[in-house]
């Protein structure tokens, strides 16, 4: 039986993260630490499925950085204080700032992922 969308997209799903991680060494490409568990984040929602499995649309980051809310030992996180992570993008890694300025509201309505084709592309990266 062949297999269907939904087992390709949580298998790119688990590559994507795993590619973001290896990429970065498995270090926060934001505080360098090495110690805590690592996320994988999006920095396009993974709902614009466009970008949701492209590897420059992802950042290594330990849990503090991606989801602290602001204030909390006074550290700031994609999530908890998004305008923040972005000045920090801009000036810490201008070349991912720039993909993401130029795609983030990219319209992706209407658009078809084969997600085994998109498998096989991470597994080449």
């Amino acid at each position: 039986m062949a297999k269907g969308k939904t087992y390709w997209r949580n298998k790119c799903d688990k590559l994507w993260k795993q590619k973001v991680k290896e990429r970065a060494g498995f270090r926060c490409e934001v505080c360098g630490c090495t110690n805590k568990q690592m996320h994988a984040h999006h920095l396009i929602s993974r709902s614009a499925i466009f970008f949701r499995h492209n590897l420059e649309n992802g950042m290594c980051l330990c849990a503090s950085c991606h989801r602290y809310e602001y204030g909390q030992k006074g550290k700031f996180s994609a999530h908890g204080s998004p305008l923040l992570f972005e000045e920090w993008m801009e000036k810490n890694r201008p070349d991912t700032f720039l993909w993401w300025q130029k795609n983030q509201h990219a319209v992706t309505a209407g658009v078809t992922i084969d997600y085994e084709q998109v498998f096989h592309a991470l597994e080449a990266a």
